[in-house]
């Protein structure tokens, strides 16, 4: 499950900050990077809703979104847990932002001097 609210070029392949990963059947991880705050899995949906709220209302979500993800078996550690991954990822992407470095990071050759 992902979730995909940034604005900036940092980050993967437009900005998915990832919540927790997708898995198949089998509860392998199944590869995917699906983006935005859909999902088909009603649990995961739950989820991205509380996330998306939290990021949306900065970070006072609706009440009815935490009880929502809660009823739909998260519990409040894991809840917890997405909220500081997002949390990680918006402090990168300032820092990143901050610091000036390039939008594409694949060659190292064109990273500033003081990075």
């Amino acid at each position: 499950m992902y979730a995909d609210n940034d604005k900036d070029a940092f980050g993967a392949p437009d900005t998915a900050k990832l919540v927790c990963p997708p898995v198949d059947s089998e509860g392998r991880p199944s590869g995917e990077v699906p983006r935005g705050f859909a999902s088909n899995d009603p649990k995961e949906a739950a989820m991205l809703a509380f996330v998306k709220g939290t990021m949306d209302s900065e970070g006072h979500p609706p009440h009815h979104l935490l009880e929502e993800a809660r009823e739909a078996d998260w519990t409040d550690e894991q809840l917890l847990e997405a909220l500081g991954e997002v949390a990680l990822n918006e402090f990168q992407s300032y820092i990143a932002n901050a610091a000036g470095l390039p939008q594409d990071q694949i060659d190292a050759s064109v990273l500033p001097a003081a990075a």
